[in-house]
């Protein structure tokens, strides 16, 4: 592919997880205190890259791709649920919530919810992910107690063309997530 798989040695840095991680970081300071309260379990933790380096999610598969690969995550997904027993499992996005309740069907012990999926794809997201997702988790009475550890604010953004493409975007994102966008990625 156009985009090298390099594992642990990739240097690029993923607007969604950066979200969300950052968020998690942000919101709970270390990651003993966000996973006293959560769980985070990846429905597909696979990757589908296109020959042009791009990302394939998996609802984007062909059918007779996702049926035998569905049904792996599904009851992965089931048996996780079953060993943790939450009270409520939380998904990222439409997508994410829509397997869980596939996967889940009939575990009355559960409730199945989501938040925005932190997604650059989505408007939504890029506009007040962290927002949405403490909103979000609030209308499912998920309660995040105080403030968060960082302090989010707007940042001034020289004009379009007056930078390299793709850097407005980066810096938007970082500001949302409470990060120089001058600094490396934290690998948290």
């Amino acid at each position: 592919p156009r985009r090298p798989v390099r594992g642990f040695e990739c240097r690029r840095s993923e607007v969604s997880g950066r979200r969300f991680w950052g968020w998690a970081r942000d919101r709970f300071g270390t990651p003993a205190r966000f996973f006293r309260r959560f769980f985070v379990w990846n429905y597909c933790p696979l990757v589908f890259i296109e020959a042009s380096g791009r990302n394939r999610t998996p609802d984007k598969l062909p059918a007779a791709e996702t049926a035998p690969l569905f049904a792996a995550c599904d009851r992965a997904l089931a048996r996780c649920v079953e060993q943790l027993r939450p009270r409520v499992v939380v998904a990222l996005g439409r997508f994410a919530e829509s397997r869980a309740r596939h996967a889940l069907d009939g575990q009355d012990m559960v409730r199945i919810g989501s938040i925005l999926h932190p997604s650059p794809a989505n408007p939504r997201a890029n506009a007040d992910w962290m927002g949405e997702a403490e909103r979000g988790l609030a209308a499912l009475g998920i309660a995040i107690p105080g403030r968060p550890t960082t302090r989010y604010r707007r940042r001034r953004v020289p004009a379009r063309g007056r930078e390299p493409p793709g850097t407005r975007d980066r810096r938007v994102a970082d500001a949302l997530v409470g990060r120089d966008s001058s600094s490396p990625p934290s690998r948290t």
